[in-house]
């Protein structure tokens, strides 16, 4: 005779192992969840003291005959500097420098580049140093073509930089909340008599920029811009970033994993996921001229290949192999200094569509 009872019983088992095993599976993930959107607010929200200032990273160990010798002392973080075949600035108290060329690494780790001083007497030997090629100074890159135009140019700050007011919230709101000191900077530039102007914007100032242009009243002013790695899709750039890490058994960090952690920085630091993304591009009505590296390890280019997509008619996108983040110029100042300037002479010309 069966006794009725005993599948009952397994089947209550097994209920409860399910269960079990459930309940384990949501703790492991919240708390991974939790884990991973304090690396999304490392990465994207938090203001570091001095983050946009000059933070020494390498130490010269000699100059002479057009060379500087030149060692890191701490991580570079992605790709490196100090080892790119490009042009990168130099600089350190009391002067400033340009190097390039390819690097000649040495047995000891030190790297020989070519210098070229731009300010100040050169470095002594042992002088800290800070090799950059993506900082506060980038819009330099484009201030040169604008100059030789003979057009009048700001180079703003905006909350949480070192020279301005800090954001209430204490935290960077990738374009949600700086959009308005943009704004701020346009009204000034219109009130100084400017008839129109063009934005330039840089990694997250791409997102200030594109903020500015979905939000502002003031963005029938702006007549054409220029960006560079433009950050148009914060969650886009989460999963790019999380695709990188290298896990042990599962490689990148899963995507149940990411979707998990962005709805908890949602609530965790009060992030609106649809403010910082800015795709499609309904709000580009002007002419756009964007840079990007195919190897940019923080924004992906598939972000400005979907903004080409979205409006072809206006944007001219420039896709660079094995450039970095916000790295075209240092591949070719020269080259990207001619788009620039010939972006500005046919805006100039009063086009109005893709220049």
């Amino acid at each position: 005779m069966v006794d009725g009872s005993t599948p009952r019983r397994w089947l209550r088992r097994l209920f409860v192992a399910l269960t079990a095993l459930g309940v384990l599976a949501a703790v492991v993930l919240g708390g991974a969840g939790w884990y991973y959107a304090g690396e999304i607010h490392e990465g994207a929200l938090r203001v570091a003291p001095g983050a946009r200032g000059v933070v020494p990273d390498t130490v010269v160990e000699s100059v002479a005959g057009g060379q500087v010798v030149l060692r890191r002392t701490g991580e570079p973080g992605g790709d490196d500097p100090l080892l790119g075949d490009g042009t990168y600035g130099l600089v350190w108290d009391g002067g400033a420098a340009v190097v390039s060329g390819p690097p000649e690494p040495r047995d000891d780790g030190a790297v020989a580049r070519r210098i070229q001083l731009v300010d100040g007497p050169p470095p002594e030997p042992g002088t800290a140093t800070d090799l950059r090629g993506d900082v506060r100074t980038e819009p330099l890159r484009a201030l040169g073509p604008a100059v030789e135009a003979g057009l009048p140019a700001l180079f703003i700050t905006y909350r949480n930089d070192p020279e301005a007011p800090a954001d209430p919230s204490g935290r960077y709101g990738q374009g949600a909340t700086e959009w308005r000191d943009l704004e701020a900077a346009v009204r000034f530039a219109l009130d100084q008599g400017a008839a129109d102007v063009v934005l330039y914007g840089a990694s997250m100032g791409g997102a200030v920029v594109a903020a500015f242009l979905e939000r502002s009243d003031l963005a029938d002013a702006v007549s054409g811009v220029v960006l560079d790695a433009p950050v148009l899709d914060l969650a886009a750039t989460v999963e790019h970033g999380a695709a990188q890490r290298d896990l042990p058994l599962v490689g990148g960090v899963p995507g149940v994993l990411t979707g998990t952690a962005r709805w908890i920085a949602g609530w965790r630091y009060d992030l609106d996921w649809d403010a910082v993304d800015h795709l499609p591009a309904d709000w580009l009505e002007v002419p756009a001229l964007v840079f990007h590296g195919t190897d940019d390890e923080l924004v992906p280019v598939s972000t400005t290949d979907e903004l080409a997509a979205d409006r072809p008619e206006l944007v001219t996108a420039v896709r660079v192999a094995d450039g970095g983040h916000v790295r075209v110029w240092n591949a070719d100042p020269a080259g990207y200094e001619r788009r620039v300037a010939a972006f500005l002479d046919c805006l100039a010309g009063g086009a109005g569509q893709r220049c």
